[in-house]
């Protein structure tokens, strides 16, 4: 009995010795067989320096790598890897518990977002298709340790240190980490393979221009056939943008969905949802798809604040619009519509107070392209293209165009055309087809064009009212426009068409076409303070000087010093025409020859050198307006001319401008003129006298000590 127990206890120890002496090539077998599996399912390479047993039930790897060796993507110092009592012949099979020490996990990115998420995508594969059931139990899952582990992004977009955590036997990940770029902040990865998220205790920052940054807190990424990568709750900070962006962008919310994996049979395309929420209100929402080539949106706007987004303007604005982006082409198409209420506009340039509040509508369809370079039309040629005005609609009482006498337009004699500006930068086109806008009761068609590189080289512009009736293109003037003129009340029918095109490159192909159809417009009601009856009689002109006093006159044909104009000399109204008015005698308060002209000179010399008013509309500003440089007043100034060319006739409005306009400081009228220069009578005046005070005319207070 001793005898067979000691042969058993022999018989063991052969055995173990044997197994002991026999397990580690079986362990380096099985586990280089399971590397050559998980290469090819990853399709990187996959290799360990060495490969030992640990105990019954373990093994160690060393230097393991995968990837090329030149540039592997994970390098580990040390993966532990515990397997089942009963897996001592087979190697490590069905381990129970991995952990991982000391790896290095680098991607290839380009420095983007977008990139990282790419090579993301590259780096890990997708998850296994669940098996159809057979009855046996699944294999179990190990439980992966990782400790002291780093990821770095070899575009410099990201890198993240003290990775550790654990990956548990049914799958679920909890994994923390330090972000070191794009900012500082101590993160948690949690979730499972398919549907994981990220949670920061700091928002990471990414960095935009000026300063301006991305903070993003949290980014949800699900895989499978309608995966996507998700961004809550993050905010667009300011930093150093100029204030206009700075008030729009500071602590503006932003959230974006997009899918991971493109539809099948597309070049790509992705599901893509975002949305913009405005700290003093307001929402943009956008959805559609999104490829490396195109992308289509669907976009609501509502209630957004207009006030942070401009310095002028106050309202809210809301939108139901398409974008398509075709990066190929370099070109976005937006259609759709845009709602304005309440909208208040405050600039100096339009008017001297507020104007509004006012609703109106816009829709229509937006192009912007870059243009190639030999897209450009060369210097000889003119540009094409631009718009031109739908035909007015047909009127039995259209007016024919006004015929006008040429209008002598200043230049330099002899001068060359200025050669065309180099180029300056890439070129872009702007351009607006199917316009349309509801300005209160009254719908304009509008068709617009603009190429511009650093600054604008050319624009076109065309407006069509067709025929209105005359309630509705007053409701058209929002409230503070005209304030000179309210209550303006008008009857009958009337309408506009007109085109614009100025050209930079090209200042001689710059034009004005107008067509305005308003014989049947009668004005019913005008301001009390606008009384043409009061300017056959006794009436006050008020001029505002440069230091904004107020100097008041009295004049008019019953006071005392008036002059008529049979007292002036013949030749000076003549003068006067020749220089201020070609068209003085044909035209019906405005004359397009002269707003040509000016608007040429003024395209040529990149600044406002000329200005476009008729002796009539001169006449207006002095007698009823202000001098104010403003939009507003320039409207105000076309519609008094054009209702004093139906009051009086030439001879009378020759005389009423000869006695109220200023030819020099405090000099006013052709009478205190002629006294003041020359001491005598303006019937009296010679050529000489005549040409000097003419001269005056363009700026009295600059000229008149010449």
């Amino acid at each position: 009995m001793l005898r067979r127990l000691l042969y058993i206890l022999v018989g063991i120890a052969v055995l173990v010795l044997t197994v002991a002496l026999l397990r580690g090539p079986a362990v380096r077998h099985v586990v280089r067989r399971a590397m050559d599996r998980a290469s090819a399912r990853l399709g990187q390479p996959l290799a360990a320096g060495r490969i030992e047993p640990v105990g019954f039930g373990g093994v160690r790897l060393t230097e393991v790598r995968v990837g090329p060796a030149e540039a592997p993507v994970v390098v580990a110092n040390q993966i532990d890897a515990w397997a089942p009592p009963k897996g001592i012949l087979h190697g490590l099979r069905t381990p129970v518990r991995v952990a991982i020490d000391g790896f290095v996990v680098q991607v290839a990115g380009d420095g983007t977002p977008q990139g990282l998420v790419e090579a993301l995508r590259k780096l890990v594969p997708p998850p296994a298709p669940e098996a159809e059931p057979t009855g046996a139990p699944p294999a179990p899952r190990p439980r992966v340790l990782l400790r002291d582990g780093k990821f770095i992004d070899a575009g410099g977009f990201a890198q993240a240190t003290g990775i550790g955590g654990e990956i548990s036997a049914d799958g679920r990940i909890d994994i923390t980490f330090q972000v070191e770029k794009p900012s500082a902040a101590p993160c948690h990865l949690l979730g499972t393979a398919t549907d994981i998220t990220l949670n920061c205790a700091t928002p990471l920052a990414f960095r935009l221009r000026e300063g301006a940054s991305l903070e993003v807190p949290t980014v949800q990424c699900v895989r499978g056939p309608e995966g996507f990568i998700e961004v809550r709750g993050a905010q667009f900070r300011g930093g150093e943008l100029p204030g206009p962006l700075l008030a729009m962008l500071d602590g503006l919310g932003f959230e974006a969905r997009l899918g991971l994996e493109p539809a099948a049979g597309t070049d790509g395309e992705r599901p893509l949802h975002f949305a913009l929420t405005f700290p003093a209100g307001g929402r943009i929402e956008a959805n559609g798809i999104a490829s490396p080539k195109t992308a289509t949106l669907s976009t609501h706007v509502t209630d957004l604040d207009l006030a942070p987004i401009s310095q002028v303007l106050t309202g809210q604005a809301s939108a139901d619009l398409t974008l398509v982006v075709d990066r190929e082409r370099k070109r976005a198409d937006l259609q759709g519509s845009v709602q304005l209420q309440a909208l208040l506009v405050d600039h100096r340039a339009i008017a001297d107070d507020k104007i509004g509040p006012y609703n109106m509508g816009v829709e229509g369809k937006i192009a912007v392209e870059q243009l190639a370079p030999e897209a450009l039309p060369p210097p000889s040629t003119p540009p094409s293209g631009t718009p031109s005005a739908p035909p007015a609609a047909p009127s039995s009482h259209a007016p024919p165009p006004p015929v006008e006498a040429p209008a002598e337009v200043p230049g330099e004699p002899g001068s060359a055309p200025p050669a065309p500006p180099p180029p300056g930068g890439p070129r872009f086109r702007v351009s607006i087809a199917d316009g349309l806008l509801h300005l209160g009761e009254m719908d304009v068609r509008v068709e617009a064009a603009l190429e511009a590189d650093t600054a604008l080289r050319r624009a076109s512009l065309a407006v069509n009212t067709g025929r209105v009736e005359a309630s509705r293109i007053v409701s058209a003037f929002p409230p503070g426009l005209l304030p000179h003129l309210q209550p303006l009340r008008a009857t009958g029918n009337g309408g506009l068409n007109f085109t614009l095109n100025v050209d930079r490159d090209i200042p001689e192909n710059t034009d004005l076409q107008v067509h305005a159809d308003l014989k049947d417009l009668h004005i019913t009601r005008l301001n009390p303070a606008i009384d043409f009856e009061t300017l056959r009689h006794v009436f006050e002109t008020h001029f505002e000087m440069p230091d904004g006093e107020i100097v008041v006159n009295e004049t008019g044909p019953e006071s005392a010093r008036w002059t008529p104009l049979t007292a002036v000399a013949p030749l000076l109204p003549i003068a006067i025409v020749t220089q201020e008015d070609g068209g003085f005698w044909t035209h019906s308060g405005v004359s397009l020859l002269h707003l040509r002209g000016s608007l040429q000179t003024n395209v040529e010399k990149g600044r406002f050198a000329r200005g476009g008013s008729t002796l009539t509309m001169q006449l207006a500003r002095n007698v009823f307006l202000n001098r104010h440089k403003t939009l507003s007043r320039k409207l105000e100034e076309v519609i008094v001319a054009w209702l004093m060319e139906q009051s009086f006739n030439k001879n009378e409005l020759m005389e009423l401008y000869l006695n109220v306009v200023e030819f020099g400081p405090r000099i006013f009228g052709i009478g205190d003129a002629a006294m003041h220069y020359f001491g005598k009578a303006p019937a009296d005046l010679t050529p000489t006298e005549i040409a000097f005070i003419v001269r005056l005319l363009p700026n009295p207070p600059k000229f008149h000590e010449q």
